[in-house]
């Protein structure tokens, strides 16, 4: 089994022009099944992505809540920057803020949302020729009853509502705003 685990601060699929799913700050995880995969890869993939810890602590009890006055304008001159090129504060001003540390919190710690893609192409081989080769993806019924086991599993292990899916078997428009980047990958046979 292979899950590509991206850090979003959103992401939606949209199936014939509709959309279907939708969330907010939280992660997607595009997954693959294999021929071999079990219910104990299962496991581990859950375990995994609602543990990884991928999202920053928060910032200090004062951190600022709206931006500065001195904050560059954009061209217009009407609204703040989202470019900073100095992340220090202005002369004269002292800092009283400790900043967010990467890498501290789970989904879970965030209370994020979680959008689940089944995708059988992660399990592509290229190695001969320049067509993709898919005979280690899961055939199709047995790849569908055990895709419901893994949202059926991640919805109880955390929380169904912040669960969201793509629809198996479909051609999907998935749309993905991923945060830094940040895209982990996964793969049960390298545990």
């Amino acid at each position: 089994m292979r899950a590509v685990i991206q850090r979003v601060t959103s992401a939606s699929v949209t199936v014939n022009q509709t959309e279907i799913s939708r969330i907010g700050k939280g992660l997607c995880v595009l997954v693959g099944l294999g021929t071999d995969d079990t219910p104990k890869e299962l496991e581990y993939i859950v375990s995994k992505i609602l543990s990884l810890r991928l999202f920053p602590s928060p910032p200090g009890p004062n951190a600022p809540t709206t931006p500065p006055s001195n904050t560059p304008t954009d061209p217009a001159g009407d609204t703040p920057s989202s470019h900073n090129p100095d992340p220090r504060p202005p002369a004269g001003q002292v800092e009283d803020h400790e900043p967010p540390k990467e890498w501290r919190q789970s989904v879970r710690d965030i209370h994020g949302e979680v959008l689940i893609v089944s995708q059988f192409t992660l399990m592509a081989k290229t190695k001969k020729g320049n067509k993709p080769d898919f005979h280690n993806a899961m055939k199709t019924e047995s790849s569908k009853a055990m895709y419901g086991e893994l949202i059926k599993s991640i919805k109880s292990a955390y929380s169904a509502d912040l669960i969201k899916e793509g629809q198996f078997g479909a051609m999907m428009d998935v749309k993905i705003s991923n945060d830094g980047p940040v895209t982990i990958i996964l793969d049960t046979n390298d545990k």
